[in-house]
């Protein structure tokens, strides 16, 4: 028994890393247990996602079902893979650890290794078309390619802090976030980078390029960053207010109070300060969709000594089925940058608690980390 005692803890101890060989594979949960780092979201069925051990899972059922993407260039390679970026359908890279950059033109189903020609742990990756892609890094390393990833040259970004996200808007209009608080922005494709001023220290972990004078930046601790005049300064979203998206009044006006009232509480808890009085930095729209549904489930029962008499019942259940949602708009640009959602049974007098808890979890995912 102790033998078999030790086997197991044996067992619950070894490295995930061997996990990635080929005569381990996982068995629970399916189809794989490692951290995921990063996505592409192609349409609303087909997204793929990569993470450690050189992961990459695929849906192509809006994540009814995985499947495990297995050659990733090749046998034993368990490096992290912590960004990924599509063009199209088909093309797509993804980074990590080492000179070694993934390519995929088969949507993930196959992926080859490019020498990024640099040993420095690679973060970030975009691409605006397949020829012309960025990658970033530690201590300040910025790659580029113009021929499909199979030659990178090195740009000057004028920092040694990590870089953690790239992203462009077109081949000249890009941004790249990191360590530090760090901000760079370009508009000739790179050629020459501009380091921003973004009022925090903390580590920025994601960028986006809304248009040519719109992009946001969220970190640790809490940070979102914006900026509207191409980058050259950035400001946290600190102040809000609600914004009905109503042409009538609604039919439960006491239960979207208290949907109001919880956001705002969760909101405050957060160190943002409900606007009183002129333009908030952001809006807050919450909305719900309730369907009525219909359970119906039939049973078979025997009786009788011998079990030889069969009879059915059947049970129909009628309830409605609902869906919150809450938006936060840029006040300034009408852009939507984050949304957060729940889905559950509902009825006409649904309990405070039952709300306050339910923001409560849609909120707890905001700021994005």
């Amino acid at each position: 028994m102790k033998r078999h005692v030790q086997t197991i803890a044996l067992a619950l101890l070894w490295p995930a890393t061997l996990l990635a060989q080929s005569e381990w594979s996982w068995q629970n949960p399916l189809p794989q247990g490692y951290t995921l780092y990063d996505l592409h979201i192609f349409d609303a069925n087909t997204v793929l996602v990569v993470g450690e051990a050189a992961t990459a899972i695929k849906t192509m059922d809006g994540g009814a079902s995985w499947s495990l993407q297995h050659n990733l260039g090749g046998e034993g390679i368990t490096v992290e893979l912590e960004s990924v970026s599509f063009v199209d359908a088909n093309t797509g890279f993804a980074v990590g650890p080492g000179d070694r950059i993934f390519k995929t033109t088969d949507g993930g189903a196959t992926w080859s290794v490019q020498s990024a020609g640099v040993f420095s742990t690679l973060h970030g990756v975009d691409f605006t078309n397949p020829q012309t892609g960025w990658a970033v890094g530690d201590a300040g390393t910025i790659l580029k390619t113009t021929d499909g990833g199979a030659n990178w040259s090195a740009q000057t970004s004028g920092t040694t802090q990590a870089l953690n996200a790239v992203d462009f808007f077109n081949n000249n209009a890009g941004s790249a976030v990191g360590r530090g608080g760090t901000i760079l922005t370009t508009t000739n494709g790179g050629a020459t980078w501009v380091p921003r001023t973004s009022g925090t220290t903390q580590v920025l972990n994601a960028v986006q390029i809304i248009n040519t004078t719109t992009a946001v930046a969220v970190g640790n601790g809490g940070v979102i960053l914006k900026t509207t005049d191409g980058g050259a300064n950035f400001a946290q979203y600190k102040t809000f207010d609600f914004m009905s998206k109503r042409a009538k009044p609604t039919a439960n006006p006491l239960a979207e109070k208290r949907v109001e009232t919880a956001v705002e509480q969760q909101l405050i808890a957060k160190g943002y300060e409900k606007q009183t009085s002129g333009r908030p930095d952001f809006f807050v729209v919450c909305h719900a969709n309730v369907r009525d549904k219909i359970d119906v489930d039939t049973y078979g029962y025997r009786y009788g000594r011998y079990g030889r008499r069969i009879g059915t019942y059947t049970t129909v259940r009628e309830y409605q089925h609902g869906t919150l949602v809450v938006d936060f708009v840029d006040a300034n640009t009408k852009e939507l940058f984050w949304r957060g959602w729940a889905k559950g049974e509902v009825n006409d007098a649904i309990a405070k608690e039952k709300i306050d808890d339910t923001i409560a979890k849609i909120l707890a995912k905001y700021p994005p980390q």
